[in-house]
């Protein structure tokens, strides 16, 4: 039994650490560059895999050098890649990031490759029935409604979307489907025009997910089951890039929800790993124990 699939976009990242992002026919040096693995997906599902390690990507990747990459990544970390389908004579997703040094804010350029190739008809269902969970994000919208659909209707796996990158109106198609939905404050707000969260998420879990939680950014998250609101602060870290942290934000919410933690408690734990990891270069580069998570609550909520 797999704890959680993970289904959508898997990408390849090139971060450069720098004063100022390039203006144009401009040439800058930067002061440290990383390679990794990226993608809302894929990140989420590095995050989980790291806290509780059994977990499996369902992505697509194209024949070429940064999908060997991607999957070689995946492998040395103890993820089943067997669902990663390579698709011939297509191009890999790619993001090249200029993040400043003092402030942490970036620039993406982003191109979406082959993600958008790969339907549900090219994966074996037999593995949604023998999962706990399923995780989608929104880049590929026809595969995160169809896999939703599908599981919602013929499996026990409870169905978690991340709700950013998707429009409103597939916003609304899959969310009949979902059981676990989590957007953030900005998507919410342009596909709701709703400023009160609280509101937001009365409306949301009314359109079928049980659980709905919006991540607030600096402000934190917020979270409601149908009879409680629950907020968490952000918490503090010494950041330098906050490149995935919405993503590790998910995986650490599926390991709180996995484990029969208490919602408030998922909260807490998901808000400051995603806060843990913005203190590495890219979304990868610093993955937080449990211990330090727990760690970093106990010592800020004790203030």
């Amino acid at each position: 039994m797999i704890d959680c699939i993970f289904c959508g976009a898997a990408a390849y990242d090139i971060l450069f650490l720098v004063d100022r992002v390039p203006k144009s026919d401009q040439r800058i040096g930067s002061y440290k560059s990383v390679t990794s693995g990226g993608g809302p997906a894929a990140t989420a599902c590095v995050a989980f895999n790291s806290l509780r390690k059994n977990a499996m990507l369902v992505s697509a990747v194209g024949d070429d050098l940064f999908g060997n990459l991607i999957i070689k990544e995946f492998n040395e970390r103890g993820i089943d890649t067997s669902e990663i389908k390579i698709i011939p004579n297509k191009p890999s997703s790619l993001s090249v990031m200029h993040v400043e040094k003092d402030s942490a804010k970036r620039t993406i350029t982003y191109y979406g490759g082959c993600h958008n190739e790969l339907s549900i008809d090219q994966i074996n269902k037999e593995i949604f029935h023998q999962c706990r969970s399923v995780h989608l994000d929104g880049n590929n919208p026809s595969l995160a409604y169809e896999v939703a659909k599908y599981c919602h209707q013929q499996t026990e796996a409870v169905v978690s979307l991340d709700g950013g990158n998707i429009s409103k109106e597939n916003m609304m198609e899959i969310l009949p489907y979902v059981d676990i939905f989590i957007p953030d404050n900005k998507t919410t707000f342009n596909a709701l025009g709703e400023k009160d969260m609280k509101e937001a998420c009365k409306i949301f879990r009314e359109m079928g997910p049980e659980i709905v939680c919006i991540t607030l950014g600096a402000e934190g998250s917020i979270a409601f089951d149908g009879k409680k609101y629950y907020s968490v602060h952000a918490y503090p870290a010494n950041e330098i890039d906050t490149t995935g942290a919405g993503d590790n934000f998910h995986g650490a919410f599926m390991y709180g929800y996995l484990s029969g933690w208490m919602l408030e408690d998922t909260l807490k734990f998901a808000s400051a790993y995603a806060s843990l990891t913005c203190e590495g270069l890219g979304g990868r580069e610093r993955m937080p124990s449990e211990q330090e998570v727990k760690e970093l609550i106990d010592k800020t909520d004790k203030k």
